[in-house]
């Protein structure tokens, strides 16, 4: 759904593009032509597509758990199993998304909030 436009951009579920209007349902440049979004997908396709998953970057979860009196826990938490010490260090991976189970299920199991955590 087109929440409204601003300063030339148009914001559609959050998501803000550089078409200058919207007619109909259907965004047109500048000059009047209908653009396609994202490799031609309509305006409605657009919309109905989920949000992009947000990554927080592991040294700020490493900044709240020590806020939070947690890094200890979490840190013997995530040696117990190889493979998610391995994932936690590896460095290709700088962040996790904010939505991910296991995450969720580590931090509830050590008693951190993560609402907070991954905020």
């Amino acid at each position: 759904m087109i929440r409204g436009t601003l300063d030339g951009y148009v914001a559609i579920e959050g998501k803000l593009n550089t078409f200058r209007r919207e007619q109909a349902g259907k965004l047109l440049d500048t000059d009047g032509y209908e653009v396609g979004i994202h490799n031609g997908m309509t305006l409605a396709e657009y919309a109905a597509m989920p949000p992009p998953r947000r990554l927080v970057p592991k040294s700020v979860i490493i900044a709240r758990l020590q806020e939070a009196g947690k890094l200890a826990a979490a840190s013997a938490a995530i040696n117990v199993d190889l493979y998610v010490r391995e994932r936690w260090y590896a460095p290709d991976r700088p962040a996790i998304y904010a939505d991910d189970p296991e995450a969720l299920a580590l931090l509830t199991a050590i008693g951190a909030d993560p609402k907070v955590i991954l905020a």
